[in-house]
């Protein structure tokens, strides 16, 4: 009799179990599915488990962030060919071994000057945050740079705009808004105007936007374009995702690949990195836009598009064959040059990162590197990366994950010219931007500055 009601207790008790769990099962179907509580709460804490799985040496204070081991062992420049090269002075965006470091080098890799960033006083709102836990890589100073002859410096981190002059200087400051960061890019037009991009958190699905979902976290980035007026005063902004709903262009919003990158429809439908304006004095090289046109990169969709200057309408898409693509930029030849980053996962399945020269009109690629003869050459660049084409044709390519900022002679596509930023034996620092200008002194006057 007890052994009877022993089985029966056990049955109960593996019944109830099994009910639980099923019950469990059906709540977690339910939770996923129709997104109720906990779900963004589960979200977030899966993204704070990647930070910290990518991050935890820098958290833990065992390692400078922004920076990667190398096998490297000489730091500066280690190639310079004199008669190739082109001679100039290269602004620079990068880690060091204490944050973020914005310096001018000349050809020789000597530091003709150091700007001191005084972040925390100029953008306030950095220091309120870092009274919580909010990381400090992210507020080094990131992609956007602009160097202009006039002697004003543009710099932005994630939080905020900031003008400065040659010596360091706070002049003026447009600050993000609530749930706003700035990223990636910031151009001065030819009109005087700064136009710079944005994005803000979205927590709400909205019936304008079919097929828009809340990510994880419980929300979605909205990338914008924002104009400013000289001396720092907003004049405009557009989001583009209402502007690519407004015309119909859904492939745009929701050609994300999310089997290879998983955060892109559900979190960041965009991640737009790029807008450059075509110059009046190419504008005849390319029939199909006007000058004044805008070319952007829309990184999860691997698209790059052109966008009427005035009203904003989508004149041209491009998608592929890149892939998480960076900086394409108008040439003067009539032709549009890419960063192909190529990203096929942590490791260079399709191949190392790469630079693609691309006739709009046929949508070809005409020129790239590395090519066949210089694969050996390449690098794999799983995020960022910059280009500038130089006066003399030459290329300034930035390999950010492997602290190197390389010159390619276009004609042969030889490595011309590279420095390394080694912040220390066994690791260099990221960098982030880069532009170079002709000369061998700084465009910018520097030589009262104090200290």
């Amino acid at each position: 009799m007890n052994t009877r009601r022993t089985v029966i207790r056990r049955l109960e008790a593996g019944i109830s179990l099994v009910a639980v769990l099923f019950l469990a099962f059906v709540g977690g179907v339910a939770v996923a599915m129709y997104r109720l509580p906990p779900y963004h709460w589960i979200g977030r804490i899966e993204n704070g488990l990647v930070d910290w799985k990518h991050n935890w040496r820098f958290y833990l204070g065992l390692e400078p962030h922004g920076t990667t081991p190398t096998d490297r062992t000489r730091g500066g420049v280690v190639t310079w060919d004199r008669d190739r090269a082109f001679e100039g002075v290269t602004l620079i965006s990068a880690y060091g071994a204490n944050g973020g470091e914005l310096f001018a080098i000349d050809m020789k890799g000597t530091v003709l000057h150091r700007w001191q960033l005084d972040l925390e006083t100029w953008l306030p709102r950095m220091r309120d945050l870092k009274r919580g836990f909010v990381p400090e890589r992210r507020f080094a100073p990131t992609h956007g740079i602009w160097w202009p002859q006039k002697g004003r410096i543009l710099v932005f981190t994630w939080l905020g705009l900031v003008a400065i002059d040659p010596c360091s200087r706070f002049l003026w400051r447009f600050e993000a808004g609530e749930n706003e960061q700035f990223h990636h890019d910031v151009n001065v037009l030819e009109n005087g105007q700064i136009l710079l991009m944005t994005r803000r958190r979205v927590f709400e699905e909205r019936a304008d936007r079919p097929g828009l979902e809340l990510g994880k976290a419980g929300f979605y980035w909205d990338d914008a374009l924002v104009w400013l007026s000289p001396e720092g005063k907003l004049q405009r902004r557009v989001s583009l995702i209402d502007l690519f709903y407004s015309q119909g262009r859904l492939d745009l919003i929701l050609a994300s690949n999310e089997r290879l990158y998983p955060e892109s429809m559900s979190v960041d439908p965009l991640h737009s990195n790029n807008v450059d304006e075509l110059p009046a004095a190419w504008a005849d090289a390319f029939p199909l836009f006007e000058a004044g046109d805008l070319l952007l990169s829309l990184r999860n969709t691997n698209t790059i598009v052109v966008l009427d200057g005035e009203d904003l309408t989508v004149k041209w898409t491009m998608r592929g064959p890149f892939l998480r693509q960076h900086d394409p930029d108008f040439l003067p030849n009539g032709h549009i040059i890419v960063y192909d980053n190529r990203v096929g996962g942590a490791e260079p399945v399709f191949g190392p990162s790469r630079v693609l020269e691309i006739d709009p009109a046929t949508q070809k690629i005409v020129w790239q590197w590395p090519d066949a003869a210089h694969e050996k050459q390449g690098f794999y660049d799983l995020i960022r990366g910059r280009l500038q084409q130089l006066p003399n044709g030459n290329l300034l390519v930035v390999n950010s994950l492997g602290g190197r900022i390389l010159e390619i002679d276009r004609a042969s596509g030889d490595i011309v010219w590279e420095w390394v930023n080694l912040v220390a034996p066994g690791r260099v620092g990221h960098v982030l931007n880069m532009h170079r200008t002709p000369g061998r002194s700084l465009p910018v006057a520097t030589e009262a500055c104090p200290g």
